[in-house]
């Protein structure tokens, strides 16, 4: 069975919704190996350059946008050739050295006027954590919550609960199915959609 939640608010929102889908469906015996494609449990950094600091200390903020990029992403350089093959010279951080958002002290940028400046003292950042995936459906927001039947439950009576159990969710999520169950919702109702 697959229930798709969708939403045009964001992620975290719609991970609240999953969590309290989730939730209800474990009440049902029917239903067993529940599961969700979303995951918030990728480490994500939000970076912000402090453009007023950045100005007074004579650094531009693309110098700040491109040492991040460089350092944190990596760069192409130049290419060079030995023994008849070609190798991608590539300058980056190595991973070890940005593992944790307190070594972004460790880079410096170079001001105007030729003084190193520590990246750190010109940007501001925060720790929050990200779906790995950012999963559409009928191009909105959607996580799809999935759940196999046991014994001789019946598919059309543990869609008839998830359509239940979706009616409790918050107004701005709404429900669809995908796979075998928007195939059986079809045909016994000719709707893709809880009522």
């Amino acid at each position: 069975m697959q229930v798709v939640l969708l939403t045009t608010q964001p992620y975290a929102v719609l991970d609240e919704a999953t969590n309290q889908m989730l939730a209800i469906a474990r009440t049902n015996p029917c239903l067993t190996a529940l599961d969700t494609d979303l995951k918030l449990n990728k480490p994500d950094l939000r970076v912000r350059p402090d453009r007023e600091k950045a100005a007074l200390l004579g650094v531009e903020v693309d110098t700040i946008g491109r040492t991040l990029e460089t350092m944190m992403g990596g760069r192409q350089v130049t290419r060079f050739k030995r023994e008849g093959k070609q190798y991608d010279v590539i300058v980056q951080v190595a991973d070890a050295e940005r593992v944790t958002p307190n070594q972004l002290n460790e880079i410096f940028v170079r001001a105007r006027s030729g003084q190193m400046i520590p990246l750190s003292t010109l940007i501001s950042y925060n720790e929050t954590v990200a779906p790995k995936e950012l999963n559409h459906f009928n191009k909105l927001r959607a996580s799809t919550v999935s759940a196999n039947l046991v014994g001789t439950c019946a598919l059309g009576d543990a869609l008839k609960f998830m359509d239940d159990a979706a009616r409790q969710l918050p107004g701005s999520i709404r429900a669809d199915y995908n796979g075998p169950s928007r195939e059986f919702k079809q045909s016994s109702k000719g709707s893709t959609r809880p009522s």
